[in-house]
């Protein structure tokens, strides 16, 4: 990949554009569909990628998808209360969004979407795998570049199968509550905590890719030793975490991980007063997790309700129009 990055770089004479990681993509494609693996294998490798350059010269992303991947930004916005939680999908699929298909949680339910969840449901009690939704997705690259500012703290780069489990709002939320580093806090939003010892603290990726796997039903992933990403079957993400230098938006939150670190280096769980300082740690992390998600969601609802709204009375408008000119008739409010 590296070869044939360079390569495409140097056509382009020496940077790194968008045509450049539009190229790169179609190279790796052809290289995929030509190799000796067996078609199956060919056709995964072959269907969605997900490329990042980042220049911390210009404090630029450019960002560049094909098939089902995307890379997501998660922004903080509202300051640490986390009243609002703003993410921007830079790259999509050849649909508008890879959660209308399979969404996380049902906002406007149908005929169609009853369906789906009534067979997910059966496949899973009955230990089978879900069967697959096809899914419209363009082969053609998509490139997008975005000026990165003080409030973006992460960069999720993940495959189809994370994002038909886990909406982006969702991971880009729990990537600030990992980025905390309150000890444990892993175990609590995933409802395994027990016990006085922490539980063993998962890099950012590692995080969302367990998260994604226990909603689709799989098993908790093993520990890999010193690996900055997490790849499962069709489960694939990479995070980077932004630092930036201290400013007026984020100096409250470096000071605040500072803060947190010394007091958790002479922290002792063999204490009462120890193990009493971690649980409560570890339960208004978990409180201010679920009190983020719930804001939210409840953003998300009054969008697609309003959206839902202006649609109904554009159609209403639309047949009043049609019966006053067809049949002169007029429709009395």
């Amino acid at each position: 990949m590296l070869q044939v990055y360079s390569h495409c770089k140097q056509q382009h004479g020496g940077q790194c554009t968008s045509e450049t990681l539009a190229l790169v993509l179609q190279r790796l494609d052809a290289l995929f569909l030509q190799s000796a693996a067996p078609a199956l294998i060919r056709a995964r490798a072959a269907a969605s990628a997900v490329l990042a350059h980042l220049d911390t010269a210009s404090e630029s992303l450019l960002l560049a998808a094909v098939g089902h991947g995307a890379g997501v930004v998660g922004r903080l916005s509202g300051g640490l209360s986390m009243q609002q939680t703003e993410v921007q999908v830079f790259t999509a699929s050849g649909s508008a969004d890879t959660q209308q298909e399979r969404p996380t949680y049902g906002l406007v339910g149908g005929g169609r979407h009853k369906l789906q969840q009534l067979s997910d449901a059966y496949c899973k009690q009955m230990g089978l795998e879900p069967a697959p939704v096809k899914l419209g997705a363009s082969c053609k690259p998509i490139v997008s570049q975005q000026r990165l500012t003080a409030i973006d703290e992460h960069v999720i780069l993940a495959s189809t199968g994370l994002w038909q489990a886990v909406s982006p709002e969702d991971a880009a939320l729990r990537c600030h509550f990992h980025l905390k580093g309150i000890a444990g806090v892993d175990g609590l939003l995933d409802g395994h905590a027990g016990g006085d010892q922490p539980t063993v603290t998962l890099n950012t990726a590692r995080h969302i890719v367990a998260h994604a796997v226990s909603k689709r039903g799989g098993s908790r992933m093993p520990m890999l030793p010193r690996r900055q990403s997490c790849v499962v079957p069709n489960v694939t993400a990479v995070v980077i975490t932004l630092r930036w230098p201290a400013t007026s938006l984020n100096q409250a939150f470096s000071v605040h991980l500072k803060r947190q670190l010394q007091e958790g280096e002479p922290l002792c769980l063999d204490s009462p007063r120890g193990r009493a300082l971690h649980r409560w740690g570890q339960i208004r992390s978990w409180l201010e997790y679920h009190r983020a998600r719930r804001r939210m969601l409840l953003m998300k609802w009054r969008y697609t309700t309003q959206q839902v709204l202006v649609a109904g009375q554009q159609a209403a408008r639309k047949l009043e129009e049609r019966l006053w000119l067809e049949q002169h008739k007029a429709v009395r409010r």
